[in-house]
């Protein structure tokens, strides 16, 4: 409704073609959407934190090779041996 709303009065502004209860709920959906992408901006960089911290561990628990600039290598563990 919103979009035919804006179709039909291209020259005028939202806010003066709702009413101002709407507005006011719109508004509020706004604010609550910004408050959520920066706990979810907040959330991605623990989650980041914490899926960097178990790569790094299982890495150092886990034999590895690994392939770099270096060139392919294995990488021991300092926890585990694992023989095959």
């Amino acid at each position: 409704q919103m979009l035919s709303l804006k179709n039909q009065f291209p020259d005028k502004e939202m806010s003066e073609l709702l009413d101002e209860k709407t507005s006011d709920f719109l508004n509020q959906m706004r604010e609550s959407l910004l408050v959520l992408k920066e706990k979810n901006l907040i959330y991605s960089r623990m989650a980041f934190a914490v899926s960097e911290f178990y790569s790094s561990l299982i890495q150092q628990i886990i034999p590895h090779d690994t392939c770099d600039y270096k060139g392919s290598r294995h990488v021991g563990s300092h926890f585990l041996r694992v023989q095959a």
